[in-house]
This record gives structure tokens, C-alpha cells and sequence, in this order.
């Protein structure tokens, strides 16, 4: 289903109030600061998808209250909020700055009550640390970076359309070109067509919303066009003859397709509408029709566990030939055909599991898993994905167990034939200076291929593949991905040590030891000197996909999304490239993995699919060295088994989707700065006042910005030009000094031709 504006604001949302490391608490809410009110109108629609809270007076319809009665609603104890499902409290702050957030003593006293939840919480800040405003969240490159004309008659219409915007697919917006106040405007005063499905979808609220002599004007329209009259016929009427789509109800009928969102009652009036009989003509107006189909697709579905993976295959070719049609229906692009949409995918996922992953050696097997094989599993996930978890979800996850579980076990037992005669020694990366390191917890190398899909050709991306250190769980496999790797020893359980004998390494202790070998630890929104080499963390696959596995498919390109815009942050902030590594991949299986037994007298740790095995213990199962201490040996679950029962999502074991990980390597598409070309001699603070000295060609300016590459994120009125070498730039809005700035020398063509990092604000440099 194509993403609305409203939903993309969801995303953007959720996203975050989530937690970006394993050693970060969760938010406990995540304030939203409005200082001109812009955001009230759509509040409403939010608070029906998150759970949502306003500073104001009280209203227990309105979801409304003082900083007091929020606090109780976060404590658990205000009726009517159900905090349970771990997802973070939005606190939306009509007419509050962020500086009023942080001012604690001095700011106004219902902000008081909420002080610590800055926190605690998160605040919802543009990235250059200013507060959203509707045009920034819909213009800007973190929001939902729409093309929209920057003329104040634009915004006006832009803030007056706004609730009738967030039902727009973004697609839609995006193909459009430049939104001006034209387009905005025409949302809120549309053609007859429209306006006769807006009276359809909301017939009381149209007539009322419309002036007398507009409504007399439409009512001789439709009944000189339409062969009708709203106002004796009725909706109902109306209803049926949208759907049989006579005459000039076509066209009504093709605006209605063509955004279907904007109407979302009218399913319901065709629904009332749908003529007695047989099946009506033509029947994809008719959602009765396409709910029956979904119907009986969903009964045969779920009777595929009984067959084979090749009669599985077989029977989905079927329904696919019966029910693919419906895919090109209304009823699909609104959410209403969701197993037909999943059928596409099982149809992929059935002929690629029909071929099994080629191979003899760990080489090959590898090599083939990573230059096609993963689009196995890209198959399998983006099914699950095409229907929400439920019934819906546990009868496709039923065809995907039937389609996959078999291919799966093969590859798996492959690389572990693979693996028991010979294995691959460690890779060792060298990462020259301006090179950032991105680690991200268990990114598979399908989820990678969707990262590089999302950066699209705004970066150059080169995908390679690294085997995995044994076994495939994340103390043991994190600091072998390290740079730093070889300053690390044998430790306890599965975890190396910072030095002979040590303890396990912790997150904080291989920071340290990254951080004496000369690499930059970023975090908290500093992205370092990228003349030197840094080291990042980010993602939330693996916790994700331990505590909510069967929403793990419907996440995973949210997440390709999130890590493609610290990419694009890292490279635009000056790193040359970008080097993402991963730790291990997993397996995810509807129903559940299965399982297989190990004595536990025999296992020293055990994990879901491997154990650390006493020097003298008997086992059946393979047997391999651990990374970090060669005679300890791992044992591995056979196959896709585990040692633990009802693990849809697991790691640890010896399998493809383990041990076969992306090493991704992403460089700027933009040319290379002429080298030579200036020179930034010398950058002096004093209050919000900037003195530059620079050299440069005739013509050069200088400009403050939050990224170097990005004239959007300028923190100046305008760039200045260099005068005898010389230029003084003012920062007007003091909120942001502290914060980390680049200053940039350009030419006449807007080309960055030096740049220095700088604190605004903050002294000499």
C-alpha cells in the first residue's frame, strides 16, 4: 500500500522515540514542541495512531491536561491509557520553544511539571536542533523532503490544507513536482469530480462546509452531468452509480482510483450500494466482491501446511493466476486485499525455493547466498510484511513455513558440511583515514540490499560479503568486526577480553579500547573529525527482532531507512566513506524454528542455536573453534534446529543468513572538492559572531552550515564573500550555539571548495 503523508509522520514518529543502542534506556516520552500552534489541526488524526497526550487545559475526550495529570498518565495511574505496549508517550506542546523546555527555572510554570522528561525522553527536533514547523517536516531532507515553493502565500495555504495532506500518498506528492499555493489551494476548493466523491465520503460535512451558491451550482451539475441530485437521491444512490461507472461516472470513478485515501468512507457506501445478484459488473468496484475473494484465498492458504513445499508451490502458482488480478483493484492500494498482495510474494518465494542454494565449498555457498540466495529471503519477509500480524499474518506465515522451512535447512546443512571440512580465516579490513565504521546488530544481508535501495543514487554503494565469527551471536562476533580485533584476547563465556585474562568485554570497554587505538566514538549527534577514522553505532534489528519477531518483516525497510540517513549525515558532515559491518545475521521461520535436544551436562553456555562445550564433553552435533580461543570448541544445532522451542527469530548457529554478512562501502556520488582550490586559515568566536580567514578564488564565499554539503542548512542570513582574505558571518538565533556547524568556503557554482568544523559559538577553533 502506498505510504500517506500521515503514516510517513508515524514512521517518523516511532522512530524517534526508539532507542538506538543496547545501552540506551528507552524514552519514556517524546516531547513535541510547536511554537506557532502549526501541527493542531492533524493532532487528532496522530492521536489515533500513537498514543498521544496535550499540555492544555483538561479534556479526557481531547486527550488533554496539565504537566501533572501527563505525569500520571506516564506513571500508569490516569484512567483510559493503556501504556503497556512499551511504545513511548507523545507529549504534544502547543506554543512551547525548546528553550522553554530547557529552561527549568525561568520557563512557564506548566512546562515545570515536565521538566526531567528532557531527560528522560526525547525532544522532537529538526537536525539542526530547531523546532519542526510544517514546512520543514514536509520541505525538509529529514522529513518527507516534498518539493515545496518557499513564497508566504504557499505556507498559508500549505498550514490551511494541511489535515486534508496527510491522506496523500507521498509518492503522488513527490511526482508532482513544486507544490505551490496553487495546488494546496485546490486540495480545499476542488473540481466537481471531487467535490462529488468528498460529498459521497462525507455528505453532511460537504454540504455544510459549502456556501449556498456553491451548493446550488453543484447540485445543477450533477443532476445536468450525473443524471442525479445529492439532495433526493442520497449518497446511497449515489454510491451505486459511482460503481457501475456509466457515462461521466467513470471519470469520477478513475479520480476516485487514482487516490483512493482521500475518501475513505466511500468502501463503506459501495459496500450498502452493491446491486443484489449474481457477481456485478465490472466487479473490482465492489469491495464486497474482493473481501468474498480474499475469503476463500485465505481458507485454501491455510491448508498449506499439509502439503509438501513442491504441492505448496504448485498450489500458489493457482491462486496466484486466479487472484492476481485483484493487485491492480482500488481495494489493494487501500489495504483491502492484503493476501493477494502477500501472494505476489509467496509466487517469488515458491519458484526460488524450488532451485536450491548452489555450492560445495564455504566460498561458493557464500558466494552464491550473496549474489542471489538472499533474494530468498527477501521474498519470505516482504510476504509477511504485505499483511498485518493476526490471522491474516499466521496464514501466510503458514505458506511461507510450507514454501521455506525445507530450503532454508538445506542451505543450512550445506554450509555446515562446508564449514566441518575446512574454515575461512577472519577478514582483515585496512580503513585509511576520513573512513567511518557503521556497526549495526544484525543486519542480514537482505535488509542490507534494502539500505542501498533507500540511499539510491545519491551515494556510491559497493555490497561485499564477510563470513561471521563463530559463533553468530554479538559478544563474540561485535568485536571481531571491530578495527581494533586484534588488541582483544579470550575471555569469559563467548565474550574476548580487553587483556589477557580479563573479563568479558562490555560495550563501554571496547569503546575504550577504540577510542586508544586512535578511533573517534561518535554518539549523541556529533559525527567527529572526518579527517581522522571514527567508529558509530546504530540500528535495532536484533533487539527488535528478539522481542517482536513476527513484526520484525514489517520493520526491517523502516530500519534500511533510518540507517541510509545516518549514511547520508556521516557523508554530508565530510567522511570520505562509509563503511557499514555487522556482527551476524539471523534466521526467521513463522511457527517457529524447530528443535532438537542437547544434555545440559554437556554444554558449559548454551544460546538459542550454539553452546560452549567442556574440553572433555561428548556431543553429537558439530563442533567448530571459537574466534577468540581456538580450543574451546562451539557446538551448533543441526540445521535450522534450535536448543530452545518457539523461536521464530534466532542466531547463533551455522546457516547463510548467519554467517554470509553484507560489508557495505559507500562513498559521496558528489564530485571530488578541487583540490587546492581554498584554504580556511583561521575560525574565531566571539558571542554568535564568526571570523573566518580563508583563501580562495575571485568570486569565493563563506557560509556557516549544520551539514558542509546541504545550502539548507545554512545558519546564516547569507553567505558572505571573502574580502582580503577576511569575512564575519553572525549566527542570528542564539538556541543554537553549542552546537556542532561547519564553515564552508564555495565558489560562484555553490561548490564546497574547504570546509572546517566548528562550534558555534565556541571560541577559537
Amino acid at each position: 500500500m502506498t505510504e500517506t503523508v500521515l503514516e510517513r509522520l508515524i514512521d517518523l514518529l516511532e522512530r524517534a522515540g526508539r532507542h538506538g543502542s543496547p545501552d540506551q534506556a528507552p524514552a519514556a516520552a517524546v516531547l513535541w514542541p510547536d511554537p506557532e500552534n502549526e501541527f493542531q489541526g492533524i493532532m487528532a488524526r496522530v492521536g489515533a495512531a500513537v498514543p498521544l497526550v496535550t499540555l492544555g487545559p483538561y479534556g479526557a475526550g481531547a486527550r488533554a491536561g496539565p504537566g501533572i495529570w501527563i505525569r500520571c498518565v506516564l506513571a500508569g495511574t490516569a484512567p483510559g491509557f493503556d501504556t503497556s505496549d512499551g511504545r513511548p508517550l507523545l507529549v504534544y506542546l502547543p506554543g512551547c520553544t525548546r528553550e522553554q523546555i530547557r529552561d527549568i527555572a525561568g520557563g512557564p510554570d506548566e512546562l515545570r511539571p515536565l521538566a526531567d522528561l528532557q531527560f528522560r525522553g526525547i525532544v522532537w527536533l529538526q537536525r539542526n536542533g530547531k523546532e519542526w514547523t510544517a514546512r520543514s517536516l514536509l520541505g525538509g531532507a529529514s522529513g518527507l523532503d516534498l518539493d515545496i515553493a518557499k513564497d508566504g502565500a504557499t505556507r498559508d495555504a500549505m498550514l490551511r490544507a494541511f489535515p486534508r495532506l496527510l491522506d496523500e500518498p507521498v509518492s503522488e506528492l513527490r511526482r508532482h513536482g513544486e507544490l505551490t499555493a496553487q495546488f494546496f489551494n485546490e486540495l480545499l476548493a476542488p473540481d466537481h469530480e471531487r467535490l462529488l466523491l468528498l460529498w459521497l465520503n462525507d455528505p453532511v460535512g460537504t454540504e455544510s462546509g459549502t456556501d449556498p451558491v456553491q451548493w446550488s451550482a453543484f447540485r445543477d451539475t450533477c443532476a445536468n452531468t450525473y443524471g442525479f441530485d445529492p439532495e433526493d437521491d442520497g449518497p446511497v444512490t449515489g454510491a451505486r452509480l459511482l460503481g457501475e461507472r456509466k457515462g461521466h461516472w467513470g471519470k469520477v470513478w478513475a479520480v476516485f482510483s487514482d487516490v483512493p485515501q482521500r475518501y475513505p468512507e466511500i468502501p463503506g457506501r459501495l459496500r450498502a450500494a452493491q446491486p443484489e445478484g449474481m457477481v456485478p459488473d465490472p466487479p473490482d468496484s465492489w469491495p464486497v466482491v474482493n473481501e468474498q475473494s480474499e475469503d476463500n484465498l485465505r481458507q485454501v492458504l491455510e491448508g498449506l501446511g499439509q502439503l509438501t513445499a513442491a504441492e505448496a508451490g504448485a498450489k500458489i502458482k493457482e491462486l496466484d493466476a486466479v487472484h492476481g488480478e485483484r493487485r491492480t483493484w482500488v481495494w489493494a492500494r487501500l489495504g483491502m486485499a492484503p493476501l493477494a498482495r502477500a501472494l505476489e510474494h509467496l509466487r517469488d518465494l515458491a519458484d526460488r525455493c524450488a532451485v536450491p542454494l548452489g555450492g560445495l565449498s564455504g566460498e561458493e555457498i557464500a558466494a552464491a547466498y550473496a549474489s542471489d540466495g538472499w533474494r530468498t529471503d527477501r521474498a519470505a519477509m516482504e510476504a509477511i510484511a504485505a499483511v498485518e500480524p493476526g490471522p491474516d499474518g499466521d496464514t501466510v506465515g503458514v505458506a511461507v513455513r510450507a514454501l521455506y522451512e525445507g530450503w532454508l535447512d538445506a542451505a543450512a546443512r550445506a554450509l555446515q558440511g562446508a564449514f566441518a571440512k575446512e574454515l575461512r580465516a577472519s577478514a582483515k579490513d585496512d580503513y585509511p583515514a576520513g573512513t567511518c565504521v557503521m556497526f549495526i546488530d544484525g543486519l542480514r544481508f537482505d535488509v542490507a540490499t534494502m539500505v542501498v535501495e533507500e540511499l539510491g543514487d545519491t551515494a556510491r554503494s559497493e555490497v561485499g560479503w564477510r563470513f561471521a565469527a563463530i559463533p553468530t551471536v554479538t559478544p563474540t562476533a561485535k568485536p571481531a568486526v571491530s578495527p581494533v580485533a586484534d588488541l582483544l584476547y579470550a575471555g569469559p563465556k563467548l565474550s574476548p577480553a580487553a587483556s589477557q585474562g580479563g573479563v568479558a568485554l562490555t560495550i563501554e570497554g571496547l569503546r575504550k579500547v577504540l577510542d586508544g587505538a586512535g578511533w573517534q566514538v561518535l554518539g549523541d549527534g556529533g559525527w567527529g573529525d572526518s579527517s581522522g577514522r571514527g567508529w558509530i553505532e546504530g540500528g535495532d534489528i536484533d533487539t527488535q527482532g528478539h522481542n517482536l519477531p513476527m513484526k520484525l518483516p514489517h520493520r526491517v525497510r523502516g530500519e534500511a531507512r533510518q540507517i541510509a540517513e545516518q549514511i547520508h549525515e556521516l557523508l554530508a558532515w565530510g567522511w570520505k566513506r562509509v563503511v557499514v559491518v555487522t556482527d551476524h545475521g539471523w534466521l526467521h521461520l513463522p511457527g517457529g524454528l524447530p528443535k532438537v535436544e542437547l544434555p545440559i551436562n554437556t554444554a558449559e553456555l548454551r544460546k538459542g542455536r550454539c553452546a560452549r562445550i567442556p574440553e572433555n564433553a561428548k556431543v553429537d552435533h558439530l563442533t567448530l573453534p571459537w574466534r577468540w580461543d581456538p580450543s574451546v570448541r562451539i557446538a551448533v544445532a543441526p540445521g535450522i534446529a534450535c536448543y530452545e522451542a518457539g523461536k521464530v527469530y534466532e542466531h547463533g548457529g551455522i546457516s547463510p543468513q548467519e554467517c554470509v554478512t553484507p560489508h557495505l562501502v559507500v562513498e559521496s556520488s558528489v564530485g571530488l572538492t578541487p583540490v587546492g582550490a581554498a584554504r580556511i586559515g583561521s575560525v574565531g568566536w566571539t558571542g554568535m559572531r564568526c571570523r573566518i580567514e580563508a583563501e580562495g578564488p575571485d568570486g569565493a564565499m563563506v557560509d556557516i552550515r549544520m551539514k558542509p554539503a546541504d545550502s539548507a542548512s545554512s545558519v546564516t542570513a547569507q553567505p558572505k564573500a571573502l574580502v582580503g582574505g577576511k569575512c564575519s558571518l553572525v549566527v542570528p538565533d542564539d538556541r543554537l550555539e553549542g552546537q556542532a556547524a561547519v564553515v564552508v568556503v564555495i565558489d560562484d557554482q555553490g561548490t564546497v571548495l574547504a570546509q572546517r568544523h566548528t562550534t558555534i559559538g565556541g571560541g577559537e577553533d
